[in-house]
């Protein structure tokens, strides 16, 4: 049988509606690439949204030992 470990990692938003901070698609992709590069596989995305705006989203990565 496989066995994994996992990682989270999680990204604040947060902000005001006026001043609210978004994702940045190169920092994200540079993330994702970081770890891919280290075997990990993103396998789940979970975001929190308060008051209809997504304030974190937690990815969880996945690696064979």
């Amino acid at each position: 049988m496989s066995k994994f470990e996992y990682k989270t990692e999680v990204i604040k938003l947060g902000g005001t509606i006026l001043s609210k901070r978004s994702l940045n698609e190169e920092e994200l992709t540079s993330l994702l690439n970081r770890y891919g590069s280290k075997g990990w596989e993103l396998v789940s995305e979970i975001d929190i949204q308060t008051s209809g705006w997504t304030r974190t989203i937690t990815l969880i990565f996945k690696r064979a030992l």
